[in-house]
């Protein structure tokens, strides 16, 4: 726990450096200062005149508790805490599918479906680039078996230099156009 007094220390610093500025943005020699007469940002003095420093001690305590027990439950856990919050949307995806009207069910059936379609249709693609610059290039023919279905397929992006020519411009070695 020294860790954590340390940390509340820091914060507490934070905060009485935080309302030096506070008071010094508020009065000169005694006096409330013009707007014209500070040389702080207008911005910066508005910023500093809403900062309470007892919400911002609690919502820097409820914070950090998340923290902790977001690694507690890592550890507790085999999976990381991305692959947790993976598992915990699937489980409100699962949830809100078995509260949804049949209609929403259909619409959704049918997105999928065209999803899928166009996945089909990406993988058809980049087999016929690959196996066009494999047969072009290589000499060799190839083929592909489609990816599992949670594999995202992305189109390469192409331009006038082709597949290898930002390479060979790198390299400074001519690239054949056409």
């Amino acid at each position: 726990m020294p860790e954590e007094e340390a940390i509340s220390l820091r914060v507490s610093s934070l905060l009485s450096r935080l309302q030096t500025l506070i008071d010094i943005c508020k009065t000169k020699d005694g006096i409330l200062m013009e707007k014209s007469d500070s040389d702080v940002p207008p911005s910066i003095t508005k910023g500093l005149a809403i900062i309470d420093p007892e919400l911002f001690r609690a919502q820097h305590e409820d914070w950090t508790e998340m923290v902790h027990e977001q690694r507690k439950l890592e550890e507790e856990s085999n999976l990381s805490f991305t692959e947790l919050s993976q598992v915990l949307q699937r489980a409100e995806i699962d949830a809100g599918v078995t509260a949804a009207p049949r209609q929403q069910l259909d619409m959704l059936r049918d997105r999928l479906d065209v999803l899928e379609k166009d996945r089909v249709r990406r993988f058809e693609i980049l087999q016929e680039i690959l196996q066009g610059l494999c047969l072009r290039e290589m000499n060799m023919d190839i083929d592909l078996t489609a990816p599992d279905h949670d594999v995202v397929l992305e189109l390469p992006e192409m331009s006038a230099l082709g597949v290898f020519g930002l390479q060979l411009k790198i390299s400074r070695e001519p690239v054949p156009l056409g």
